[in-house]
């Protein structure tokens, strides 16, 4: 029988993310070790996680990266249709408001994919998504204030990409290192794994109260390969 209130809501969360103090020299190339993997507080109502979700923050950007095994299908990725697209949703807001149900200007939604563009559909995307229902919309985030890479097999992929932190409305400083947070990863094989909060109950896509805390945490021993 099914608990009236699954576990992950009965919580609120707040999480570490890493410093990365070293980075390679191409952005292809950026490996994060396991310190700088995310959990998924879906566990605590029995869902396995299929995918492996890391992220890390520099003094300049906020890096992503995301590893999908066990794939035995084609990947689904749309540039025209990002939303409901294969790949890292990623949900932020720059001041971690937790007393309002509609998105602000400080909301923020991307959607990185490892494919969808170009003529063969194989080449990844990012991409800013309006979040429905809110008061306002954040500033539009250019092409040059993005990074991505991805690495696609037959059984997979790893995703890596990033974002320049003055390309996000209303993110002033790191000396507030406090954020809004919450990730999905789609696959139309695996279905969805969510940060916590399961899609087919909560709405969390357009509701910021329900996202968790991120603290930007500075650790020296934490590192990028």
């Amino acid at each position: 029988m099914s608990p009236l209130i699954p576990a992950s809501a009965l919580f609120r969360f707040r999480i570490p993310c890493l410093a990365i103090s070293k980075q390679s020299s191409s952005f292809d190339e950026t490996r994060l070790s396991d310190r700088f993997r995310l959990p998924a507080f879906s566990e605590l109502d029995g869902i396995k996680p299929f995918a492996d979700v890391r992220m890390g923050w520099t003094k300049t950007t906020l890096v992503w990266q995301v590893t999908v095994k066990g794939k035995q299908k084609p990947l689904w990725c749309r540039e025209g249709r990002a939303e409901e697209s294969d790949g890292l949703h990623i949900w932020l807001d720059t001041r971690d408001t937790k007393n309002v149900q509609r998105a602000t200007q400080f909301c923020h939604r991307f959607a990185f994919l490892p494919g969808g563009r170009g003529t063969l559909r194989t080449d990844p995307v990012a991409a800013q998504i309006w979040m429905a229902q809110a008061r306002a919309h954040p500033q539009t985030v250019e092409k040059e204030s993005w990074q991505i890479a991805a690495n696609v097999q037959p059984s997979g992929y790893q995703l890596t990409a990033s974002i320049e932190l003055s390309a996000l409305t209303g993110f002033e400083s790191l000396e507030n290192s406090r954020l809004g947070f919450f990730y999905e990863v789609i696959d139309a094989e695996h279905g969805r794994q969510t940060l916590s909060l399961s899609p087919d109950l909560y709405r969390f896509a357009e509701d910021p109260s329900l996202w968790v805390t991120l603290e930007l945490v500075d650790k020296s021993r934490a590192s990028a390969k």
